[in-house]
């Protein structure tokens, strides 16, 4: 499925800092972990861009060459224990235009007033990606598909 605008099936590197999945049914979840994510480094001042290429500058700057791969990594190479998610259906290249996206090559699932849900843990969000992945179609499904992410969402609020 193409939308006319590159929508290929597949995965890609977000910022360094997350990544996004594209399903060949037309749905794309993307996750990010990073700083200033809805996550545990959100606001995790060691992980800010800002400090992070200092680290990388200071280490480029001395003589241990293994300093500066150590913070390269460091620098590349992001960890958490939640994420931050985002799920849009892509429009086929024969639904692009639609009324209903108001122009819009995508239509994104809301989570309760806002297109972005935090601080997902790791099995919540494999069992969304199933989800997205079980789908035969992101326009023909989306309602019942963003209903059914709600329940998964709702259900792991319960268990807290």
């Amino acid at each position: 499925m193409s939308d006319g605008q590159g929508f290929e099936p597949g995965f890609s590197v977000t910022g360094g800092k997350g990544f996004h999945v594209r399903y060949p049914n037309g749905w794309t979840i993307s996750v990010q972990f990073g700083w200033g994510n809805y996550c545990e480094n959100k606001v995790r001042e060691d992980k800010s861009p800002h400090k992070r290429l200092e680290r990388v500058e200071r280490a480029s700057r001395s003589e241990d060459r293994e300093s500066l791969g150590d913070a390269l990594r460091e620098h590349s190479n992001e960890t958490s224990a939640d994420a931050e998610i985002a799920i849009w259906a892509n429009a086929a290249d024969e639904l692009a235009g639609l009324a209903e996206l108001g122009g819009r090559m995508s239509a994104w699932v809301n989570f309760g007033g806002d297109e972005v849900q935090g601080y997902v843990q790791p099995l919540v969000l494999t069992q969304i990606m199933s989800i997205l992945a079980a789908s035969e179609d992101a326009f023909l499904d989306f309602a019942r598909v963003q209903e059914e992410i709600r329940e998964v969402l709702d259900s792991e609020e319960d268990e807290e």
